[in-house]
C-alpha cells in the first residue's frame, strides 16, 4: 500500500516539490529516491546534530518509518541556527534514500534518509511555519 501512495505523489507532482511527511519518506525510501520533496516539522541544528524531525519529542531514529530525517549539504544552515533551532519549519529539498552510498562521512546524521539541500542558498528552502498541535 505505501508504495502505491508513493506513486501517487510521484504522479501528483513531477515538476514541482511534493508535500510529504518525514514518516512517508522512511517508510518508502526507494520510492522518493532524488526526489523534490517539502518536509515539515521541527528542525535540529547544533554541534554534529542536522536533522528535522516529525515530532517534538520521542521521535523514532534508525529504522524504516522512522520520525527523523537527516539534512545534508545545507551550505548556509549553521549561521542560521538562532533563526531556525528547534521551530516547525517547511524544509524543500531531494530527498536522498541512502546517504551512506557516496562514501562521505557525515556527522550529525539521525538516518541514513536525507534531504539534500544541494549547497544552495537557504533562503527559499527554509520557512519558519506553526503547527497545529503547538
Amino acid at each position: 500500500m505505501n508504495v502505491v501512495m508513493g506513486i501517487a505523489f510521484l504522479l501528483i507532482s513531477v515538476a514541482g516539490y511534493q508535500d510529504v511527511t518525514v514518516q512517508q519518506l522512511n517508510s518508502t525510501p526507494e520510492v522518493f529516491d532524488g526526489q523534490k520533496v517539502t518536509v515539515s516539522g521541527w528542525i535540529v541544528i547544533d554541534d554534529e546534530k542536522r536533522y528535522i524531525v516529525a515530532q517534538k519529542k520521542n521521535y523514532t531514529m534508525w529504522r524504516k518509518g522512522a520520525s527523523c530525517l537527516s539534512v545534508i549539504n545545507g551550505g548556509g544552515l549553521d549561521a542560521r541556527e538562532t533563526d531556525f533551532n528547534g521551530k516547525h519549519v517547511s524544509l524543500r529539498g531531494v530527498f536522498r534514500a541512502d546517504v551512506h552510498k557516496d562514501g562521505v562521512v557525515r556527522l550529525g546524521l539521525c538516518s541514513a534518509t536525507a534531504i539534500d539541500l544541494e549547497n544552495a542558498p537557504i533562503d527559499g528552502k527554509i520557512e519558519r511555519t506553526t503547527d497545529a498541535s503547538q
